[in-house]
């Protein structure tokens, strides 16, 4: 800290002003020189608080349902603090689980038909070379193989034929006959129905019938139209049926007499068969070519996989999304502020968003002041510098700490650097750590930090306003002998060396002993005027008389 000196004259002379007249001139009474301590101190107020203290926000967004502690509770690292309604997470999770499922079913279907597509690639293969190796042999003995076709296709004409006389002349009969009478028994019971019921409703306007016997012919009237629109579908079927199995069995005629005109024909075509030949010969390349078509679905079976990694990847966020609707607290602290309410909805965390900040947790076991020091004062700090801290709410409290960290940087004013050139005082921010933490601090209290920076015991000693500084040495003034009577004596110079220097004190190394006698060194400045006028002035008694009068 910049010290600014007073000098003052060796030789006051004191003017009491009373009726325009002054006193006689008095010499000053000399300082001797003594033993005592001077130390230099670093004195600044700083706040209290908690080294390390956290903002519980939520990692998820959602309306609080629950606060299970409130401002002031103790609460212990991993305790329930509050609940995040979980119903809009859940619900992710639920469909994000679902979604995984598809996807992992998808890939097992992919699985299975790659296995099958590459066993019927290879039937396929297998198949078009024995079809290959079939008509190399038919090609080669065509008369015989075609006459045995033809006599084949004709077999099977007459049995197409055969069938198709049975179900015309037997089956149908038999089955529509049975479907009918069952249809027209239903028709005659809903009719039957239908006459009870209206018989119970006229018994029962003329009071003859319990409303329980109508209730019971309109249930037996539903039973009945039910049992009518069966026997109807059962109809409606059988004829279906039945006109399916004629379409099928005239199908099968057809088609058998389209193989027995086939294969005649085919007695006067050899040249065909050996076309024929030449298109299996091009199915087994196509088969061949088909044994790749596997690995296509390999792809995409890998691509199935990637979404499933994916959409575990997804349910393990939603899972944990999960979990964050659970607060939890992150230390052992006090809940020092609630910010929310029940009810009251919180914004998570995320990259866009900075989160609601739902309790301010401290642990005061290891508690710290902040200070912002100047300049000047913080070339003479160190880390590791003991303090004694006093904190006006609780005096009776012995306090000490360190320094722990000392700003690199000058501090910021208004959030922006100080100008150089600027009036600004520079300060760095310093931090103390105290060495024990009482129950009654709390952070925001203020704190009055001392910092002993210099010091020395027993050592002699001078006051400030007895030492004369001149650019880099310091001289004191011994008290000279009058050579007349009521003059006063002309003091002696003395180059001393100092040490410790105090904001009062200066410490002596050499020049001047314990026991000498000192006195204040000669005001060399200007004239003082006014308020501060020791002596007489340029202007003689009646200028004194008027500034004493002001």
């Amino acid at each position: 800290m910049k010290r600014v000196q007073f000098g003052s004259m060796a030789l006051v002379a004191i003017a009491l002003v009373g009726c325009g007249k002054r006193e006689e001139v008095v010499a000053e009474k000399p300082y001797t020189v003594t033993k005592g301590d001077v130390s230099v101190s670093i004195i600044e107020s700083g706040t209290v608080d908690a080294i390390r203290s956290v903002e519980v926000k939520p990692q998820i967004t959602g309306r609080i349902s629950k606060l299970l502690v409130d401002e002031g509770d103790q609460v212990v690292e991993g305790q329930l603090l509050a609940v995040i309604d979980p119903q809009e997470t859940r619900l992710s999770y639920d469909q994000t689980n679902s979604q995984l499922v598809g996807a992992e079913a998808g890939v097992a279907r992919s699985t299975i038909e790659i296995a099958q597509r590459k066993k019927t690639a290879a039937v396929a293969l297998a198949q078009a070379e024995a079809r290959v190796t079939q008509l190399e042999l038919e090609v080669k003995n065509t008369p015989a193989l075609l006459k045995a076709e033809i006599a084949s296709a004709e077999a099977n004409l007459r049995s197409a034929e055969a069938d198709r006389d049975r179900i015309k002349n037997s089956t149908q009969p038999t089955q529509i006959a049975a479907t009918k009478a069952t249809l027209q028994e239903a028709e005659q019971n809903l009719r039957n129905s239908k006459f009870e019921y209206e018989r119970q409703v006229e018994l029962e306007k003329q009071g003859y019938s319990a409303l329980r016997n109508v209730q019971n012919a309109q249930l037996n009237v539903q039973l009945a139209q039910t049992r009518l629109e069966n026997a109807r579908v059962a109809m409606n079927r059988q004829e279906a049926g039945l006109e399916a199995d004629m379409k099928r069995a005239n199908e099968a005629v057809a088609a058998a007499e389209t193989t027995v005109r086939r294969a005649k024909t085919n007695l006067y075509t050899v040249a065909s068969k050996r076309a024929e030949l030449d298109s299996a010969r091009a199915e087994v390349l196509r088969a061949r070519a088909g044994l790749s078509d596997p690995a296509l679905l390999e792809k995409s079976r890998q691509q199935g996989e990637a979404s499933v990694a994916q959409l575990r990847s997804a349910l393990q966020e939603s899972a944990r999304k999960l979990n964050e609707t659970s607060i939890k607290s992150p230390l052992t602290g006090t809940i020092s502020k609630k910010l929310l309410q029940i009810g009251e909805m919180a914004s998570g965390l995320s990259s866009f968003s900075a989160g609601s900040t739902i309790f301010k947790i401290e642990d005061r076991t290891k508690m710290r002041v902040k200070l912002a020091v100047n300049e000047i004062d913080i070339a003479k700090l160190s880390v590791g510098m003991p303090a004694e801290v006093a904190v006006d709410a609780v005096p009776n409290e012995k306090i000490s700490g360190k320094i722990s960290k000392m700003a690199p940087a000058r501090q910021l004013v208004n959030g922006a650097e100080v100008q150089v050139g600027t009036d600004a005082v520079v300060k760095y921010e310093v931090e103390i750590v105290l060495d024990k933490t009482v129950p009654a601090l709390r952070s925001g209290m203020s704190a009055k930090c001392t910092m002993n920076v210099a010091s020395s015991k027993n050592v002699v000693f001078l006051p400030v306003e007895y030492v004369e500084k001149k650019e880099d040495e310091f001289f004191v003034y011994f008290p000279g002998a009058a050579v007349k009577k009521g003059e006063v004596a002309k003091p002696t110079k003395q180059k001393i060396k100092v040490g410790v220097i105090s904001n009062s004190r200066y410490e002596v190394l050499s020049g001047v002993k314990a026991g000498d006698s000192v006195v204040k060194p000669t005001f060399s400045g200007p004239p003082r005027k006014g308020f501060m006028q020791m002596g007489p002035d340029d202007g003689g008694d009646d200028a004194a008389a008027k500034d004493s009068n002001k």
